[in-house]
């Protein structure tokens, strides 16, 4: 059994981000919204290496193939990164039961 993780810790203005899998993480600022986690899935790999285009891999049959996640292997590396916040930021992190669904543009709105 495997699992993806994102975490999120925030201290003294900044957001600290751990993660591995396709779960998600955005940062919403002033009416934009910045995906802060990369996808680690097959389908992701092949839109980075120009291989299929983003709409292309939106449907495409493989997208649920995971290449890094949770319970794979005994040492996983997670990604991390430090991100500096503004008082007005909205964090979100979900699972690809959201962003598998709907699109960045249908999720923005709501948030």
């Amino acid at each position: 059994m495997a699992t993806t993780c994102t975490a999120l810790a925030i201290r003294e203005g900044e957001a600290f981000l751990s993660h591995v899998g396709d779960s998600r993480a955005y940062l919403f600022r002033k009416k934009a919204f910045q995906q802060l986690s990369e996808d680690h899935t097959l389908v992701n790999k092949l839109i980075t290496e120009g291989i299929i285009s983003r709409e292309e891999g939106r449907n495409n049959p493989r997208k649920n193939i995971i290449l890094k996640a949770l319970g794979t292997a005994r040492n996983i590396e997670p990604d991390t990164s430090r991100i500096a916040l503004n008082e007005d930021d909205i964090l979100l992190l979900c699972s690809d039961g959201l962003h598998g669904f709907a699109s960045d543009d249908e999720i923005l709105p709501h948030c």
